[in-house]
């Protein structure tokens, strides 16, 4: 599958707008993305940012569906911060 930084930028935003220091986030969080993307796709980045370091508490169950996350991690963090980099060598069909 295709990688949509622009889902996957959002799934990290969206991670970061909604932690809280004690907070465990649900998949509703994503609703929107999911509205916009797909589920498929929002499933994928929420793994690939998990898989790569990016998210902190990332759980998912036996058959790898998403059951929550506390936080980005530190490098979640950074990657946000090359954004606009990262999405300037992406094509505008890519959206």
């Amino acid at each position: 599958m295709k990688l949509n930084w622009h889902c996957f930028f959002g799934v990290l935003e969206t991670v970061q707008n909604y932690s809280t220091v004690t907070a465990s986030l649900s998949y509703n969080i994503f609703d929107g993305l999911v509205e916009k993307y797909g589920k498929d796709q929002v499933d994928y980045c929420i793994h690939q940012a998990s898989e790569n370091g990016l998210l902190l508490g990332g759980a998912f169950d036996a058959q790898g569906t998403f059951i929550g996350v506390s936080d980005l991690s530190l490098a979640g963090h950074e990657y946000l911060l090359n954004k606009e980099r990262l999405l300037a060598s992406e094509s505008p069909q890519d959206e």
